[in-house]
C-alpha cells in the first residue's frame, strides 16, 4: 500500500520549483497516517483509508487558502490546486468543507490519541539511547523492546507520579509494548516528531497542523529516514522478540527523502551506563587477576 502522494502529471522540475508543496503534501499524508493508522483492525468494512484522504484534503485546503491569500487570484492557483489534489469547487464552497474534514475534528482526533502516540515516541526513543549506550561500551548496540519499556518504568510503583529518563510514565509497561505493535509500521514517522520535548504538539495542536516551516518538516523526514535506518539495524539482544523492526514492515520514506545521521543527539541511559561500567569494571578486574594468577 502506498502511503505518499504522487504527481505523475507533473514534471521533476515543477516538483523541485513547487518543493515546499511537496513537503506540505507530505506532512499531511504523515499526519493523517497518525489519527488513522495503516495497521488497524477495521476489518472487510475498513473505512480508514477514506478517512485519511478527506483529513489530507481538509489540510490542502487550509494549505491553498493561505497561498490564495498571499498571492491573491493569480494564475498559477489551478495548477497548485490540481498538485494538492483539491476539486474544483471545494475552496469556493470552504465553509461546507464539501468532502473534508474541519479542522477542529482533526485537532480533537490528536488530542485523544495523545497518550498512545507519546507511548510510542517514548519507547522509541529509549530504544535508540539503549543501543547507542551498549554501543559506547563495546556491546555491539543491543538492547530490546522489552528492556526499553523496563527502563522507562524505573523502579517505582506505577501509580506513584515520577519521571524516568526524564519522562513522564504514561502506564505500565503492558501498555507500552501494545501501542508500539499497534503503531510500529509508523513508529519512525511518530517518534521524528520528538513528542517528548514538544508537549506544545498536543496543547495547541492547530499550530502542529497549520505552523510548520518547510526547513522543520524536512527536518522531521531526514529524521525518520535515520530513525527507521536504526531500528531496523539494532540487533536484538533477546531471541525470543525476533526481529523486532522488520524492513518489510517500518513504511518506506518517499525516495526524494535524504539520509541524515543524527547519532550525535542521542544521549547515554543512564542507568544502563552504571551497569555497563560496573560490568566492564568487574570483568578488568578478574583479568587483571587471572594474568596476576598466570604469573
Amino acid at each position: 500500500m502506498n502511503i505518499w502522494p504522487t504527481y505523475h502529471n507533473f514534471s521533476a522540475e515543477f516538483r523541485e520549483q513547487n518543493r515546499n508543496l511537496v513537503l506540505y503534501d507530505t506532512l499531511h499524508h504523515i499526519q493523517a497516517l497518525l489519527l488513522y493508522h495503516p495497521n488497524c483492525d477495521c476489518g472487510r468494512n475498513c473505512n480508514c483509508a477514506e478517512q485519511r484522504r478527506k483529513i489530507v484534503l481538509s489540510l490542502n485546503l487550509a494549505l491553498f487558502e493561505r497561498i490564495r491569500k498571499e498571492r491573491g487570484n493569480s494564475d498559477g492557483l489551478g495548477m497548485l490546486r490540481e498538485f494538492l489534489k483539491i476539486p474544483e469547487d471545494a475552496y469556493f464552497f470552504r465553509e461546507n468543507w464539501n468532502d473534508a474534514f474541519p479542522l477542529r475534528f482533526i485537532m480533537k482526533e490528536l488530542q485523544q490519541k495523545e497518550v498512545e502516540l507519546k507511548r510510542v515516541d517514548q519507547i522509541v526513543w529509549i530504544f535508540l539511547r539503549l543501543a547507542k549506550t551498549s554501543e559506547s561500551f563495546g556491546g555491539g548496540g543491543q538492547t530490546s523492546i522489552s528492556e526499553s519499556a523496563r527502563v522507562i518504568q524505573g523502579n517505582l510503583p506505577i501509580k506513584k507520579a515520577r519521571l524516568s529518563e526524564g519522562l513522564p510514565i504514561l502506564g505500565c509497561d503492558k501498555f507500552y509494548t501494545q501501542n508500539l505493535d499497534k503503531y510500529k509500521s509508523i513508529c519512525h514517522l511518530i517518534a521524528a516528531f520528538q513528542l517528548h520535548q514538544n508537549p506544545s504538539i498536543f496543547s495547541s495542536p492547530e499550530a502542529f497542523f497549520t505552523s510548520q516551516t518547510p526547513e522543520n518538516i524536512d527536518l522531521t523526514l531526514k529524521r525518520a529516514h535515520w530513525i527507521r535506518h536504526k531500528l531496523i539495524t539494532t540487533k536484538i539482544t533477546k531471541s525470543k522478540e525476533g526481529k523486532s523492526f522488520p524492513q518489510r514492515v517500518l513504511k518506506e520514506l518517499p525516495d526524494w527523502v535524504e539520509y541524515e545521521d543524527f547519532s550525535n543527539t542521542l544521549e547515554s541511559v543512564e542507568k544502563k551506563q552504571q551497569e555497563l561500567e560496573k560490568e566492564s569494571s568487574a570483568s578488568h578486574s578478574t583479568s587483571k587477576q587471572q594474568m596476576k594468577c598466570g604469573n
